[in-house]
């Protein structure tokens, strides 16, 4: 009989953070809800990043999904502009 992995904090919180549990096996999604649904804090995590997404969305003035550049066009967004002589 297989030991089941309990999922901690940090593991919950990378897959947040790559938005990698769609791309896992099952027993993992399961496991990651289970974990989501015992605890706050990443419960509270899970909110923030879906808030700094659509935030993101927003500043970019598109709501769509984002596409293979959006890493770049928000980095291009927010720095500063160049100092022209």
């Amino acid at each position: 009989m297989a030991m089941i992995h309990i999922m901690n904090c940090r593991e919950i919180a990378v897959l947040l953070d790559s938005d990698g549990a769609r791309h896992q096996p099952w027993i993992t999604r399961v496991q990651f809800r289970v974990h989501l649904l015992t605890c706050w804090h990443c419960r509270l995590l899970a909110r923030q990043i879906r808030w700094i997404g659509k935030v993101a969305r927003e500043a970019m003035g598109t709501i769509a999904e984002p596409g293979a550049d959006f890493e770049e066009r928000i980095l291009r967004h927010l720095s500063p502009p160049s100092k022209q002589s």
